[in-house]
């Protein structure tokens, strides 16, 4: 009786893909805004574990790949992608973007990105006596591209104040309010000074106004 021989054939598994053989990464720059103080811009990358870039003035001299991914700024990606703001640039000024990303093996360098940061737009005020009392003043303003404004009356005798010790010490406002602002417990028949600073975007500017108060409750001055 013969006897029946059998073979059992195992199943290979499939080879690990050597490190050579892995993806080409890619990453690609776009461009967002542009501020006066910093930009923005979209970073897309395909086949990459890390990314990085460089905010350079426009014509300096390309950095190489290796000098982007050592020096440059780290992003987080999500499913590759990344919305980066870069701060800290000066107003009106041109720049350049570039960046690179790699994976376990290899690298890639994106396209250069040339942005322009705006100029910086100048701080104007506007001050206007709207009453003068014998104890007492209204006064309206208006402020264009201001973060701050603030206010401080003093006797005229005193020496004028900078607008930062202004915005320092005295009383702050709304900058885009339109109400009349009241200034009381001044003393009649008395020269002062008014002082209204503004701050924006690291200006300042500052509008001074000097009045006499009445010596009389009833005796007021409106001006129009």
């Amino acid at each position: 009786m013969a006897a029946l021989g059998l073979s059992l054939v195992g199943c290979n598994p499939e080879p690990t893909p050597s490190p050579n053989n892995e993806a080409q990464p890619t990453i690609a720059l776009e461009k967002g805004s542009e501020n006066v103080n910093y930009v923005t811009f979209t970073l897309t990358t395909t086949n990459a574990t890390e990314a990085r870039y460089m905010v350079l003035e426009d014509g300096t001299e390309a950095p190489t790949l290796d000098a982007i991914l050592t020096e440059g700024v780290a992003v987080e990606l999500a499913e590759g992608k990344a919305e980066v703001k870069a701060d800290g640039l000066e107003a009106d000024t041109e720049y350049m973007v570039v960046a690179a990303a790699k994976n376990v093996t290899k690298v890639a360098g994106s396209n250069t990105l040339y942005l322009k940061t705006t100029a910086q737009a100048e701080v104007t005020l506007d001050v206007e006596l709207v009453q003068v009392a014998h104890n007492a003043i209204n006064f309206r303003f208006t402020a264009e591209n201001a973060e701050r404004v603030a206010y401080l009356v003093q006797n005229a005798s005193k020496e004028i104040p900078e607008a930062s010790e202004v915005l320092r010490k005295g009383d702050e406002v709304d900058p885009a309010s339109k109400e009349a602002v009241e200034v009381t417990d001044l003393d009649p028949v008395k020269d002062y000074v008014l002082l209204v600073a503004a701050e924006g975007a690291g200006k300042t500017t500052m509008v001074e106004l000097a009045f006499t108060t009445k010596d009389d409750p009833s005796n007021v001055i409106e001006h129009n």
